[in-house]
């Protein structure tokens, strides 16, 4: 960026709003994004979301290039991968591990002034379920600018979750869970740390009039407008519920499911399960490596005994055409052979064969009467 350009950015541009709209991948975010988007929240220019002919489980996507790209590199600056190492930052952890902290809060403060702080949208809303686990870096860029910010968590059964992220990554339902605990569980802390919203997809898909009705009145968006938004939403969009069996979920799961579905905001417990959570990916991430090391050598082995029967299956293919060829060869040489055949026995059987054949009979008597005398 150019000097003056960053200049622009110290601008704060006061009285707008901002939500972030987050949640595990698969759980309705680009749904809800489209029913905020009809409320009257700008998404900024959906020209530039992400293509939905490369990603086509979505029609649309009401997320930038650039929004996943400042996560991606956030995490890798923690060593961490996103939807492939579990864990659970807390308020203080950016700021601890991150020394060149600022860096990002800056390169998400031009990004946004790029993309609409020339226009006078007075509410604006970033999607990526990446800001589950990088949210006070957003919230601190954002209020910087001068926006009040706000999250929006959206969650869908665990089950279903995972199932669809499934369908996607080829991984199991039991792999895909904990990332289902992961990105809620972190959403739920910093709605508890900085305010927000908890919306249902369920409750969106099956009641959606109802549910637009009460998401617009707690975000303080136009009331008008939730019988347009409503349309947006299918209720056919949910189709993992209509192919699984229920299945018994951990504890760990339930538990995260219930602070997901408790009114309460205040349940006492809830830090403390954040916390053994936490220690326990901590602990575990030591296995969690050895795992990812041990099925990328799989992947590998795999790959190369891939590549050698692809060349095997090659070599079999040239050395059967080579057995064709010869085959045809063969039956050429047999049907020129039959070929003379029939031209010798053609020719014993003409007039001229038989005339040479008496001759040579004559040429004997004679020769025999010649020597006989």
């Amino acid at each position: 960026m150019q000097e003056p350009y960053r200049q622009k950015v110290t601008v704060t541009l006061k009285n707008r709003n901002a939500f972030l709209v987050m949640g595990a991948p698969r759980s309705g975010t680009s749904v809800t994004s489209n029913v905020l988007n009809t409320l009257g929240v700008n998404f900024g220019n959906k020209e530039r979301f992400l293509d939905a002919t490369q990603h086509k489980h979505n029609p649309i996507f009401f997320e930038f290039q650039w929004s996943n790209d400042i996560n991606n590199s956030l995490l890798k600056e923690v060593n961490q991968n996103w939807l492939e190492h579990f864990f659970l930052p807390d308020a203080s952890f950016w700021q601890n591990n991150l020394p060149e902290l600022r860096k990002y809060i800056e390169l998400i403060k031009e990004s946004v002034y790029e993309e609409w702080g020339q226009e006078k949208h007075q509410i604006i809303g970033i999607k990526d379920p990446r800001i589950s686990l990088t949210y006070p870096v957003w919230q601190v860029a954002l209020s910087e600018l001068g926006y009040n910010v706000e999250a929006v968590l959206v969650y869908r059964h665990p089950q279903h979750c995972a199932a669809s992220n499934a369908a996607l990554n080829d991984k199991s339902i039991e792999y895909n869970l904990p990332f289902w605990i992961q990105h809620n569980l972190a959403s739920i802390f910093w709605i508890r740390s900085f305010g927000g919203h908890i919306l249902s997809y369920e409750n969106l898909t099956l009641n959606s009039f109802e549910t637009v009705e009460k998401l617009a009145k707690c975000l303080k968006l136009d009331f008008n407008l939730c019988e347009k938004a409503t349309e947006v939403i299918d209720s056919r969009l949910d189709h993992q519920s209509q192919r699984l069996n229920a299945k018994p979920l951990s504890t760990s799961v339930v538990r995260c499911l219930h602070f997901l579905q408790s009114e309460e905001k205040e349940s006492g417990d809830f830090e403390i399960f954040y916390s053994l959570t936490q220690s326990m990916s901590d602990a575990l991430r030591p296995i969690h490596s050895a795992q990812s090391e041990l099925a990328d050598l799989h992947l590998k082995n795999l790959q190369k005994a891939q590549t050698e029967l692809q060349q095997v299956q090659a070599e079999l293919q040239q050395v059967q055409t080579e057995f064709q060829k010869t085959q045809i060869e063969l039956q050429q040489a047999q049907d020129s052979w039959e070929n003379c055949q029939n031209n010798i026995a053609a020719i014993k059987t003409s007039k001229l064969w038989k005339i040479r054949q008496k001759w040579i009979d004559l040429e004997g008597y004679l020769l025999a009467s010649k020597l006989w005398r």
